[in-house]
C-alpha cells in the first residue's frame, strides 16, 4: 500500500444525480443486464434529461460482439459530462460479481486517465450491490465519489 497516493473523497448529496456536483469530467454509473431491459427511477431520470442514454443502450445491446457481462460503455452526453452503462447484471438481474469488479476496473482506469474526474451515482443502485463494499476500491484509487439521493 503506498501512504503517498492520496486518496479519493467520499460526498453524499440530496439533489438528483441529473444535478452533478465537482468540476472536470463526471462519469454517471449506470449499471445494466444483458436482457437490455431498463427499469428504476434512476434510469427514467437519466432518461428525461438525456435521451441519448437509452438509444446508445439499445445499439450496444443490437450490436453483440461487445455486449458481454464486464464491459463498459460510454455514452457523452454532455462535453463534461458522460454516463457508463456498465454490464454486471445476467439476464434474470442476478449481480455478477466478477463483471462488477471488471467493469469497476475499467472505471478506475478511465478516471485516472482524464485528470480531475470523479465517479458519481444514485444511492438507489446502492441497493443492487449489497453485499460488495465496491465504492471503498474507487476511494482508494484516488478518484472521488458522489452519492446523489
Amino acid at each position: 500500500m503506498n501512504l503517498f497516493k492520496p486518496k479519493g473523497r467520499l460526498k453524499e448529496v440530496t439533489t438528483p444525480i441529473t444535478n452533478t456536483e465537482f468540476g472536470g469530467l463526471r462519469l454517471i454509473l449506470c449499471p445494466f443486464n444483458l436482457a437490455g431491459k431498463v427499469d428504476g427511477t434512476v434510469y427514467a431520470d437519466l432518461d428525461k434529461k438525456w435521451k441519448r442514454n437509452k438509444e446508445e443502450l439499445k445499439g450496444w445491446a443490437a450490436n453483440q460482439t461487445t455486449f458481454r457481462l464486464g464491459n463498459i460503455n460510454t455514452v457523452a452526453v454532455q462535453s463534461d459530462t458522460w454516463i457508463v452503462q456498465m454490464l454486471c447484471f445476467d439476464k434474470e438481474q442476478k449481480l455478477d460479481e466478477r463483471a462488477l469488479d471488471s467493469c469497476l476496473k475499467s472505471i478506475i482506469k478511465m478516471a485516472k486517465a482524464e485528470t480531475g474526474s470523479s465517479v458519481h451515482l444514485s444511492k438507489a443502485l446502492l441497493d443492487f450491490f449489497p453485499s460488495l463494499d465496491w465504492h471503498q476500491q474507487v476511494l482508494a484509487e484516488g478518484v472521488n465519489v458522489v452519492l446523489y439521493g
